[in-house]
């Protein structure tokens, strides 16, 4: 699976904080990169509240993954 730099990048970041609850740039490339996480089974929503981006976690592929890459995921 080819997973780019702002996809790793984003994936680290989860992995260490345990969700995307966090303070991010945001806009539409962040939004893509975290459809395409999403779109190859690494990253799943866990809520969406209206007005606000979606908070995601891993899912098992995405912790085995940061795992294989050797990021902790919680």
């Amino acid at each position: 699976m080819k997973v780019g730099q702002r996809q790793k990048l984003f994936l680290k970041a989860i992995a260490q904080q345990g969700n995307s609850d966090f303070v991010f740039s945001g806009g539409v490339t962040d939004q893509r990169v975290r459809e395409g996480l999403e779109k190859k089974g690494l990253l799943k929503v866990v809520r969406q509240s209206p007005g606000y981006y979606p908070i995601y976690e891993l899912t098992e592929a995405g912790k085995v993954y940061c795992k294989l890459h050797g990021w902790e995921a919680e």
